[in-house]
């Protein structure tokens, strides 16, 4: 890319970037009881120094049994916005935006004695518990989970959002029918629940709305990318850009790669 259009202004919706240098979601493991502490001021505050354009923030779990560990942000009290918005309004001072990314760990967190939530009751893998095959009032309450935490995010100053569809986590698993063998709509139309949730969003807040997803499962009978593609197409009034990531959803030679070089904040 010429150097001079990476460093040109760039918009999402209407948000504007002051170059096009985009900083990827990174778990840190490092939040207590969701709180960002002084080690997220300085991962986050350092990049705005060095001039990043739009920084997205590591996941923040919607709900406390939604964190995929323990030291996972957190976007699920009403106390979570004031240490978040203290880091966001430092980023803003060096002129760059920020996002939050917002998840829920489905059948893939790894908190003890929590249940685990998908749509249907089939473990990971041999090391994590068999979750719950979710039911219509679990999709409501995951749903409205979703929106209060947007609302918090927008009252932290956040510019911008990105919902975490990807890596096996709880609406990725929606969307892969090798995670998703429902028969009712959540299982006809794997993206139904995503798309409830972009709806709810829409609802309560203007902010550009990013989704991360997973572009390929690895795998024969997972989604392709043309299979993902065909998914989102309805969705698309729902949101303004896709950060396409691939992968999570079942062991695959990607994910057992990864855990082979022992970098866990690839996963965010």
């Amino acid at each position: 890319m010429d150097k001079t259009l990476l460093f040109s202004p760039w918009k999402i919706k209407d948000l504007e970037l002051k170059n096009r240098v985009v900083m990827a979601p990174m778990d840190q493991y490092s939040a207590e009881n969701g709180y960002a502490n002084a080690w997220h001021t300085h991962h986050y505050v350092s990049r705005a120094i060095g001039q990043v354009g739009l920084i997205i923030f590591e996941v923040a779990a919607v709900s406390a049994n939604g964190r995929i560990d323990p030291g996972d942000l957190g976007i699920y009290e009403d106390k979570h916005i004031e240490s978040l918005a203290k880091i966001v309004k430092e980023c803003h001072k060096y002129g760059s935006k920020v996002a939050l990314q917002i998840g829920h760990a489905g059948r893939k967190g790894t908190l003890k004695d929590t249940p685990l939530l998908a749509p249907s009751a089939l473990r990971f893998n041999d090391q994590y518990a068999t979750p719950k095959e979710m039911d219509r009032e679990d999709i409501k309450q995951v749903v409205s989970d979703f929106k209060l935490a947007a609302i918090r995010a927008k009252q932290a100053g956040f510019d911008a959002l990105e919902v975490h569809a990807a890596h096996g986590y709880l609406l990725s698993s929606f969307l892969s029918p090798l995670s998703n063998h429902r028969s009712d709509a959540y299982g006809k139309n794997r993206a139904l629940f995503l798309q409830e949730i972009l709806e709810s969003l829409r609802e309560a807040l203007d902010l550009p709305l990013i989704v991360r997803v997973s572009a390929t499962d690895y795998h024969k009978q997972g989604n392709t990318p043309e299979t993902l593609a065909q998914l989102l197409e309805p969705l698309s009034p729902l949101y303004d850009a896709l950060d396409v990531s691939s992968g999570g959803v079942v062991e695959a030679p990607l994910l057992k790669f990864i855990r082979a070089i022992k970098s866990p904040m690839l996963w965010c």
